[in-house]
């Protein structure tokens, strides 16, 4: 008992709560910096996450603009340009049709060299072409009249050609802007009508019943290319 009184007497009692003072000082100086570090790193990191969303939704916000402005463009450029095509093909159509079948025309019989000249000019017939048949016409007029029929069968073959050529380059000049369906669809109209023109240019009689069946299939074609690109210019088509 003496010895445990002893022990607790020799004890610095002053250093003793002094050091425990300081420990507990030095425990809750830790804690705090701490804390205010780990809420410090926090913050930054918060905002430099914070910046970096807001640096996104920026980013996305403006290519979602581009976008908008060039489905804009792109679907003001189609509005133009498939009306555009789908004329240009109905006139080649309408030209390479006219080759064949019933059409109005004069039987020169009552002409005479003024009239078949006059004739001849309104078609823009070239004028050595004009002096040539005029007076083949005043020599024999039945070797004239001929002359004029085939004369006049090669310029509505060559017309044809010059609108199916018109169609086929509006085809490609703009394809970039044609949906694939419509693209599709176009090709395989001009490539119908150029087959059937090649027909009508070197004709058969083996050919007529592959002559029908290319007209058949043409009107088919201009339905379906008429209501894919109705469609698409009533709904907008982006790809």
């Amino acid at each position: 008992m003496d010895k445990f009184i002893n022990f607790f007497s020799n004890i610095n009692w002053q250093t003793y709560f002094s050091s425990i003072l300081t420990t507990g000082v030095l425990y809750f100086l830790f804690q705090t910096w701490a804390k205010e570090g780990l809420s410090f790193v926090y913050k930054k990191k918060f905002e430099e996450f914070k910046k970096e969303l807001e640096q996104h939704a920026e980013k996305q916000k403006l290519d979602f603009q581009r976008k908008i402005h060039d489905f804009g463009l792109y679907s003001s450029k189609r509005h133009e340009i498939y009306p555009e095509l789908y004329k240009q093909i109905l006139i080649a159509q309408s030209y390479i049709l006219s080759l064949r079948g019933l059409k109005s025309v004069p039987t020169f019989v009552e002409y005479d060299s003024d009239d078949i000249k006059e004739y001849l000019g309104q078609r823009k017939v070239l004028n050595g072409k004009i002096n040539e048949i005029v007076e083949m016409w005043e020599r024999d007029k039945e070797r004239a009249i001929k002359e004029v029929n085939d004369y006049m069968k090669i310029i509505e073959i060559q017309e044809a050609k010059y609108e199916l050529s018109k169609a086929r380059e509006q085809l490609w000049k703009n394809e970039l802007y044609l949906s694939q369906s419509v693209c599709d669809a176009a090709q395989q109209l001009v490539k119908n009508l150029s087959s059937l023109l090649i027909n009508y240019e070197f004709y058969e009689p083996s050919l007529r019943q592959e002559n029908q069946r290319l007209t058949e299939a043409i009107q088919q074609n201009i339905v379906d290319l008429k209501d894919k690109m109705q469609e698409e210019l009533a709904i907008g088509h982006y790809e």
